[in-house]
């Protein structure tokens, strides 16, 4: 018998989950149109903000790991499977709690319920010779399948133990300790770094009428307050605030989203400046 992914997978569905996945700051144009075409909803926003492992390491020939999960478990299974099972094996029956929670909506966020489809599919095991950034063998693990990769690249290879190896030794306990050990690397940064690097900033590079515009709110310096949302800012409530400048050699941009973040690039061009 064949298999199903020689007779169908839900194609429209997984064109939009992985353009979503590979998008780096905003979805691509027409998603939400897309979204609502297959959903039947047109949602508010579609954020790209959360953790990815695309965003560890830039890899050259990085698959979407959505695409990587429709695809072996489809590889696997008859083609006359519950195509509506199906779906909810890979987790688009669960797209509306991701937007819900603000998350970007894409089966990556999901995890299958392996056990469950290890009743349908028994034991199976994926091999991947040349596994590269590991979104296949990434996605067989969360599937349940036994999972072998390799690469003969070094890079590859710390990649693949990182995000393979490691997790399915340890498991919870791996998570639970590296989130406790990043916890305090953040509020050590928060109270012994960033009110220095701040002040550093703010004499080096910061023009003195734009902080004060930032702290205030009322300045209208060389970006336009946002006056959908405000955030607290030096202490104060203000509308959140953006803005882009280039003082001595530098280009500078700052959004006063959720805090202060500040980003510098070498001055090339004077094309930079908008």
């Amino acid at each position: 018998m064949k298999k199903l992914v020689e007779e169908w997978i839900p194609l429209n569905k997984t064109n939009l989950d992985a353009d979503i996945e590979l998008a780096f700051k905003f979805p691509p144009k027409d998603s939400k149109d897309l979204f609502e075409a297959i959903y039947g909803k047109r949602p508010n926003a579609i954020n790209t903000v959360a953790p990815r492992i695309r965003n560890l390491h830039t890899w050259f020939a990085r698959r979407p790991c959505s695409t990587a999960r429709i695809l072996n478990l489809a590889g696997v299974l008859n083609s006359d499977f519950d195509r509506k099972k199906f779906e909810s094996f890979v987790g688009f029956d669960r797209i509306f709690d991701l937007l819900a929670d603000h998350f970007p909506p894409i089966i990556f966020y999901i995890n299958p319920d392996f056990n469950e489809i290890l009743k349908e599919v028994g034991e199976i095991t994926v091999v991947d010779p040349m596994a590269g950034g590991g979104a296949i063998p990434l996605e067989a693990l969360r599937l349940g399948f036994k999972t072998v990769a390799s690469d003969y690249n070094p890079v590859a290879y710390l990649v693949l133990k990182a995000t393979l190896y490691f997790p399915a030794k340890y498991g919870k306990k791996l998570y639970d300790e590296t989130k406790k050990e990043v916890e305090k690397l953040i509020d050590y940064a928060m109270e012994n770094l960033f009110k220095s690097f701040l002040s550093v900033i703010r004499k080096m590079f910061l023009p003195s009428e734009l902080i004060k515009g930032f702290a205030t709110a009322g300045g209208s310096i060389s970006g336009t307050p946002n006056l959908g949302s405000t955030r607290t800012v030096f202490g104060t409530s203000t509308p959140a605030f953006s803005a882009s400048f280039a003082p001595r050699n530098l280009f500078v941009e700052c959004s006063m989203q959720n805090g202060v973040f500040i980003r510098l690039y070498p001055l090339r061009s004077s094309a930079l400046i908008t």
